[in-house]
C-alpha cells in the first residue's frame, strides 16, 4: 500500500498533489485567514536554500507550528463549525475514502485516509472544503473565502511514516495547548479510539 506505483503527480498551480487510489495520504487544509501570504513567502525564503529534503521538511515544521499558533479567526474553534466539518469528514468514509485519523484543531483539519478505487483525492479535498465552506459561512453570518485554495498532502512511504502521521494527528491539540490528552479533544478520532 506505500510504493509510489504509477506516478499521480498533479498540480493546480501552487503546491505538487500525489493523487493516487489505495495510498494511505495525510491531508492538512486550512482556514484562509490562518497563513498569511507574507508568512509562506518568509518560510520559503528561510528554507529553500537548504540541503537535500531539509528545506521541505523544515518548511512544513514551520508551517506546521504556525497553525498551531492559533493565527486567524479559528473558526473551528465554535463547536458548531467543528460538528459540520467532522460531519462531512465522516459522511464518506468507506464511499470514496478509508478514514483513519482526523483532528479539526482551530484554524486547520488533519486527515489521514486511504482513497478508494473509483476516487480522486482532489475531489475527495473538494467535497470536504465545498460544502463546509457554504455551511460554515453561513453559521457565522459571513461571506468570502471560508479555507484557504490548496491543501497539503503527503503519501505514507512505509509503516514509520504511517505511525509518526497517526501520533502527530492524535496529539496535535496536546501540542498546540488545547487540552492534556488526545482523548479530551472534542473533534479527533482520538476520543473515539481510546
Amino acid at each position: 500500500v506505500y510504493d509510489m506505483g504509477s506516478s499521480g503527480w498533479r498540480s493546480r498551480g501552487y503546491l505538487p498533489h500525489f493523487d493516487s487510489p489505495e495510498k494511505v495520504q495525510m491531508i492538512t487544509f486550512h482556514l484562509a485567514d490562518s497563513l498569511p501570504r507574507h508568512v509562506l513567502e518568509m518560510i520559503a525564503r528561510e528554507t529553500e536554500a537548504l540541503p537535500g529534503g531539509q528545506g521541505k521538511a523544515e518548511s512544513q515544521r514551520r508551517l506546521q507550528a504556525w497553525l498551531d499558533s492559533g493565527y486567524g479567526a479559528c473558526h473551528l474553534r465554535r463547536s458548531e463549525i467543528a460538528a459540520v466539518v467532522e460531519a462531512q469528514l465522516l459522511a464518506r468514509d468507506a464511499v470514496d475514502y478509508r478514514l483513519i485519523e482526523w483532528c479539526v484543531m482551530p484554524n486547520h483539519v488533519h486527515v489521514l485516509i486511504e482513497v478508494e478505487p473509483a476516487s480522486e483525492l482532489w475531489r475527495v479535498v473538494k467535497n470536504w472544503k465545498g460544502p463546509t465552506g457554504l455551511i460554515c459561512n453561513r453559521l457565522l453570518g459571513r461571506s468570502g473565502e471560508f479555507w484557504f485554495r490548496e491543501y497539503h498532502d503527503r503519501f505514507m512511504r512505509d509503516e514509520a511514516h504511517y505511525r509518526n502521521a497517526v501520533s502527530y494527528i492524535r496529539m496535535n491539540p496536546v501540542k498546540a495547548g488545547l487540552c492534556n490528552h488526545p482523548a479530551d479533544w472534542m473533534f479527533g478520532s482520538a476520543r473515539l479510539r481510546e
